[in-house]
């Protein structure tokens, strides 16, 4: 008898942020509940349930055998054996599931995997054997010789498999999609702990920005960097349109100037909060920073009033030893500051990185400023045009990023094509 094929769960509403999910769960029945996909832990699912008039939202996770568990003691092979094990007792749960918010769009279905398999419907995967390829120069002849050597060439395939190099370089790239891309250089490789430190602080901060919306508008963030009298322009920058009987345009190699100035800055959702230049002749040290943090509360009591009054701000910078040390920390500690973690050797997740400093310094590059004046008066200037949007928008990249962290598995990701659906 063919296996049995039950609606796929009416409570399954797919695609939704928590607030569109809690928007759904009216009128807050006790036990009004759905399942959605999770927000925070990319291929997993959250179980939302009304409770005393509010929504409660359980993760539902997969094991490594496929499973699905929320309490990691009861194990389901799919939603819904997991929804009718809590229909009928709570086990745990706030309360039981009663009735489940009917699913938008078109019903959908699942197969009952077990009955397929008493069917005599599957094939045990101890039971395929691979046999010979059909024929030389065969697509998975070639995939398998590229995932054995990565930086193997077209040609040397072509060659081993006796086929054309158009054919060759036909299926590396149109029907297995692979480009040719140069290695990239990361500050640090990561090991295995610290890509888990990177997960668990992007995790606990899309938990804090999910609790509190308006968390990441409380958010002073800061970093130091050099600004140079001369500064390579890009590639990019340099690059020019040409008549077909032209000759490519030509420039000298060249390097940055021995003249800088090391600028420290902080800001905030509104823009810049605070920026000084390090004099001539000091080094970044514990006493220094000290100061710079001194200074950075008194701009925040003279531009940010509300903040300085409410005591609610919270600081984000790296941790330069500077920045950790018992002077400085004693000194937060004094001043009530709360802190916003920042992962080790990740750039990628600091918004100096990856927003403010491009932004000051692109336009700088490629032009030349003959004193220390210069530059500070040029990075004031240029400071000046970045827009009160601009620094918005930071804040939600900011988001996007801690999600890409995640799917990435705290590994860098920047240069990476990484889709996020919330």
């Amino acid at each position: 008898m063919p296996p049995t094929i039950n609606p796929f769960f009416s409570f399954q509403n797919i695609s939704l942020h928590i607030e569109q999910a809690e928007a759904l769960l009216v009128p807050r029945e006790e036990g009004l509940f759905l399942v959605r996909e999770s927000t925070n832990y990319p291929g997993d699912y959250t179980l939302c349930v009304v409770y005393q008039d509010k929504v409660e939202h359980y993760r539902v996770m997969y094991t490594s055998d496929c499973r699905l568990t929320i309490d990691e003691e009861e194990y389901f092979t799919n939603l819904s054996q997991l929804v009718e094990h809590y229909q009928t007792d709570a086990d745990g749960l706030c309360t039981k599931l009663e009735k489940s918010v009917p699913k938008k769009g078109n019903p959908e279905f699942t197969i009952d995997t077990k009955a397929f398999e008493l069917a005599g419907w599957t094939i045990k995967l101890q039971d395929l054997q691979l046999g010979e390829v059909l024929g030389k120069g065969e697509f998975g002849e070639v995939e398998k010789m590229i995932l054995a050597n990565r930086q193997i060439t077209v040609r040397e395939v072509a060659e081993d498999l006796n086929i054309s190099i158009g054919s060759c370089h036909s299926i590396f790239i149109n029907d297995l999609g692979m480009r040719w891309v140069a290695a990239k250089f990361v500050p640090k490789l990561l090991n295995c702990d610290q890509k888990q430190h990177c997960m668990n602080i992007a995790n606990e901060m899309l938990d804090s920005v999910r609790d509190d919306p308006n968390l990441l508008q409380r958010v002073i963030t800061g970093d130091k960097a050099w600004v140079y009298g001369y500064d390579v322009e890009t590639k990019a920058q340099s690059s020019q349109w040409k008549l077909p009987h032209e000759p490519r345009p030509k420039k000298a190699r060249q390097v940055r100037s021995n003249v800088k100035v090391l600028l420290t800055i902080f800001f905030d959702c509104r823009g810049v909060v605070h920026h000084e230049f390090l004099p001539q002749g000091r080094t970044v040290n514990k006493e220094y920073y000290l100061q710079v943090m001194r200074n950075l509360c008194e701009a925040i009591r003279q531009k940010r009033p509300d903040l300085w009054k409410n005591k609610n701000w919270l600081l984000h910078h790296l941790n330069a030893p500077a920045h950790t040390s018992l002077l400085v920390r004693d000194f937060l500690a004094k001043t009530n500051t709360l802190m916003i973690p920042q992962p080790p050797y990740s750039p990628d997740l600091a918004p100096c990185d990856f927003f403010l400093f491009p932004k000051l310094k692109r336009p700088m590059k490629g032009r030349r400023y003959a004193t220390l004046d210069e530059i500070k008066t040029a990075s004031k200037e240029e400071l000046k045009k970045i827009f009160k949007n601009d620094f918005l928008k930071c804040l939600d990249d900011w988001k996007n990023l801690w999600h890409k962290c995640i799917i990435s598995h705290g590994d860098y990701f920047e240069g990476d094509k990484i889709g996020i659906h919330e």
